[in-house]
């Protein structure tokens, strides 16, 4: 009786002792095969571009507040309807800062214009208001110069 003991105590140590080598195998064969794909990833700048994390922005730029609100008529056939928008823009640099500053009003004629073209539906709801944020970022930019306007804020978005 106590021979068979003995061998149902080392069947388990047995194969765990078997096991052991095979999983060792199985995870450099894994971290091996891991590897290789890594290092076979392609150098091609588009398909790295993709692959890659896009590069961190650089930090937050100058911020203009636009000093007078932007006051508009809807465009709506009964009319009576306004919206009402304050902005603050945050440019690249301060050199972008003082030209935003130096061109307000031709900013304030072109942003009028466009703000009066809209309709009520046009202002309402969050994709809509993303529209006009785009419309209004790349409308300042053209009168800056590409790439001198990170982002616009909006202080205050009345529709009335």
């Amino acid at each position: 009786m106590a021979d068979e003991e003995k061998d149902v105590e080392e069947q388990p140590a047995a194969k765990a002792s078997k096991i052991v080598p095979i999983l060792l195998v199985l995870n450099l064969a894994v971290t091996a095969f891991v590897c290789a794909r890594v290092m076979a990833l392609p150098t091609d700048p588009e398909i790295t571009a993709i692959v890659q994390p896009a590069a961190p922005d650089e930090g937050p730029g100058e911020v203009v507040e636009l000093e007078k609100p932007f006051v508009v008529n809807l465009n709506e056939p009964k009319g009576g309807r306004y919206l009402k928008v304050q902005l603050a823009v945050e440019v690249a640099d301060s050199d972008a800062a003082a030209d935003l500053k130096k061109r307000e009003q031709l900013v304030r004629d072109d942003l009028l214009r466009y703000l009066s073209g809209l309709s009520v539906e046009q202002t309402m709801g969050e994709e809509n208001k993303n529209t006009i944020h785009d419309q209004i970022v790349a409308r300042i930019d053209d009168r800056l110069g590409k790439g001198r306007v990170k982002r616009v804020f909006f202080e205050e978005f009345v529709v009335q």
